[in-house]
This record gives structure tokens, sequence and C-alpha cells, in this order.
């Protein structure tokens, strides 16, 4: 975790212009709901760190086998799965 804020914090202030389209996007959606402008910037911090952790994650699972990611999946629910296979019906996935 420390290395992904370390680099979130990174690229925040390298790419400043993305940074600051986040603020208009943010500002545009949200003004009329988050007036305060340290809190916009608190969001775009989060949103960005959040961004930054799924470049990391995906990165790394990219490089795991199948069988240790499918391990790592806990399935809730399969039971629906089954009894709508069982009934015929289909299914999205």
């Amino acid at each position: 975790m420390r290395f992904t804020s370390f680099g979130a914090w990174i690229t925040f202030w390298l790419l400043w212009k993305y940074r600051k389209r986040m603020e208009e996007n943010v500002a545009t959606a949200l003004g009329d709901e988050i007036v305060n402008p340290a809190d916009r910037k608190a969001l775009i911090w989060k949103a960005w760190k959040n961004f930054a952790r799924g470049v990391l994650e995906t990165c790394a699972v990219l490089h795991l086998p199948k069988e240790t990611i499918v391990s790592t999946i806990a399935i809730e629910g399969e039971e629906h799965l089954k009894q709508a296979l069982a009934r015929g019906k289909g299914f999205l996935p």
C-alpha cells in the first residue's frame, strides 16, 4: 500500500493536466453538492489513489497463475446459478 500511495502521489503531481481535468469534472458534476474546494480535492485524491491501486493490482494479477487467482475468489450465491441452469434458464455472467 505504501508503494501504491507513493506512486499515486508522484503521478498526481507529474500528470497535473489529468488532475486539473478531474478537478473540473468534479466541480461540474458535484459543484452544488461539494462546494468546499478542499473537500473536492480530497475526493479527487481518493479517486486517484483508488485508480493507482487498480492499476497495480491489475499488473500483479497479470503475472499470477490462473489457479492462484481462482483460489482467492469467493463465490456467493452459486446456488441461484445452479437453480437457473437446472430449470433451463439462462444467466448473464
